[in-house]
């Protein structure tokens, strides 16, 4: 998580100067990159950032503008952390990580429902409670994607997630969300998230967030600097030959 790289000294790439052009004002966001590009820690990071966790901001990009810091709810989905083997399983796995963010603030949510009842109940009742909500979606398409072998379970998968995304376009739901963002590998036309939530702003080619996810040149020569320049010394090679081959 962007917690615990800022408090155990690791290397962090700042990207959180792109990320306040994102924060400060709503915005409903998709945004699509391959698998280890770094699509959760920007959640961990947008999670941080709505939580009021300045301090650990110290001496990056987005402490050095006018953010105000506003604390919000967040509600957090990570599709990689929620059990999808089968379509009981995920309906149990969305009610667990529902019930688990609603723990957060002491709010009770009825097992009995959908998972789409739960998630608008759970939005309504945190903006009631504390204001407008961010939702956080993490690899929205894993279900579908881990099953495209088995049309049928897929289908079923896509199923769910339709009824479920779909909750975010009720005019309940809408009046209380401040910012929602998510994540995926890929974009399905026929689930829900893109026929019914035509308000969500696909960032995936927008110039302003290129970088967003991924390190460019500049970043890896600078931040990764003297990693670079021990691993030449350990190779006995010229950094500039590493760094043709870290290219390469």
């Amino acid at each position: 998580t962007f917690e615990d790289l800022v408090k155990n000294n690791f290397t962090y790439v700042d990207k959180t100067g792109i990320l306040h052009t994102l924060v400060q004002d709503k915005g409903r966001y998709f945004f699509s990159r391959p698998r280890r590009f770094g699509k959760s820690l920007t959640c961990s990071t947008l999670d941080a950032i709505f939580s009021g966790n300045k301090e650990l901001f110290q001496g990056l990009a987005i402490r050095k503008t006018d953010y105000a810091w506003p604390v919000r709810p967040v509600v957090r989905l990570d599709f990689a952390q929620i059990d999808r083997t089968t379509s009981e399983k995920l309906i149990s796995g969305l009610k667990l990580a529902l019930t688990l963010n609603a723990k957060r603030y002491n709010i009770e949510l009825d097992q009995s429902r959908e998972p789409s009842e739960m998630l608008h109940l759970l939005i309504v009742q945190l903006a009631d409670q504390s204001g407008p909500v961010a939702v956080i979606i993490d690899e929205y398409d894993k279900p579908i994607l881990d099953c495209l072998a088995d049309k049928a379970k897929a289908k079923a998968m896509r199923d769910i997630l339709r009824n479920f995304y779909g909750t975010l376009k009720g005019a309940d739901v809408d009046r209380s969300l401040h910012f929602v963002f998510i994540t995926g590998v890929s974009k399905f036309s026929k689930v829900s998230l893109f026929s019914e939530l035509n308000n969500l702003n696909d960032l995936t080619l927008d110039e302003r967030v290129a970088t967003l996810c991924g390190y460019t040149q500049e970043e890896l020569e600078s931040v990764f600097d003297e990693h670079i320049e021990a691993l030449a010394q350990k190779q006995n090679k010229p950094k500039t030959q590493i760094l043709v081959e870290l290219k390469h």
